[in-house]
């Protein structure tokens, strides 16, 4: 994953149904378990379906 970088993920051999709302959540450990999440739209980018 060279490509990716901090706030962007480069992915290989994805298709454009693959667009859509995605959500990452981090829990802490014991004994906090506190959680934080960020939801965001991914687009996927390419010249043909199968990219």
């Amino acid at each position: 994953m060279s490509r990716s970088s901090n706030g962007t993920v480069f992915l290989k051999n994805t298709s454009r149904s693959a667009e859509g709302m995605y959500r990452c959540e981090v829990s802490a450990d014991a004994p906090s378990f506190q959680s934080i999440f960020s939801e965001k739209f991914m687009a996927v980018e390419g010249k043909n379906d199968t990219l």
